[in-house]
């Protein structure tokens, strides 16, 4: 009688198809989940699966699922057999940031004009970005500007590190406050309507060697202080 002896034969291992595009959703990343399901053994079963990145082991059995950090990784799953084979086969991951910072709602502002020249205007401008936290827009006219009697558009942009970027607007309008003050050597002078009262001079205001500013015009001898 000759004895025979069969050969045991390595498992198969797969480890997946490869993820070129996770969107991280946290400054750790983004969690990932790996199968190597797929994997089998021709003469007899799989009794162990073991993931790893480097020397770093990451979990068992033949799904798993972590959080993996940005970027590129290679993952291996080592699979053994029930005749102590093993097989390795690799997976690539990579987690990429491609969302751009979420800007806060801006809403539009309406002020009065403290001079001709219009008012000095602040607001709070503010973003967060899912990976990098709260990042500072950058706004054109930025907060504390001048800004003339009328309407303005503010445009905010915040863009975080890797270049992603969003941008937002709002109005700024200054209304006119339809009041002044009277000009040094002025004998008199009244709020400008833009009406036939002021150029025929039933307000009675008299000119007398006085200089106007902006914002005021003598007319046929009268001084004529026009509101802001």
């Amino acid at each position: 009688v000759v004895a025979s002896t069969a050969t045991n034969q390595p498992p198969g291992v797969n480890a997946g198809v490869d993820q070129t595009a996770i969107e991280a959703t946290s400054s750790a990343g983004a969690t990932i989940s790996l199968d190597g399901s797929q994997s089998s053994d021709p003469d007899g079963s799989i009794v162990a699966y073991e993931w790893s990145e480097g020397s770093n082991v990451l979990g068992q059995g033949a799904q798993v699922s972590f959080i993996s950090a940005l970027g590129h990784h290679t993952y291996i799953l080592t699979v053994t057999d029930d005749a102590g084979a093993t097989a390795t086969d690799t997976v690539d991951v990579t987690v990429v940031d491609t969302t751009p910072p979420a800007l806060t709602q801006l809403s539009d502002v309406s002020v009065t004009a403290t001079s001709v020249a219009g008012a000095v205007v602040s607001f709070n401008a503010s973003s967060s970005d899912i990976v990098e936290g709260p990042i500072a827009p950058s706004c054109l006219p930025a907060s504390g500007s001048a800004f003339p009697i009328g309407t303005t558009t503010v445009t905010c942009t915040a863009t975080d590190s890797r270049g992603n970027s969003s941008q937002d607007s709002f109005t700024v309008t200054v209304q006119s406050s339809g009041d002044c003050t009277s000009v040094a050597g002025m004998v008199s002078w009244w709020p400008g309507n833009d009406n036939a009262n002021d150029v025929e001079g039933n307000n009675e205001g008299v000119l007398n060697g006085a200089t106007f500013a902006d914002g005021f015009r003598g007319l046929e001898g009268l001084a004529v202080a026009e509101g802001y």
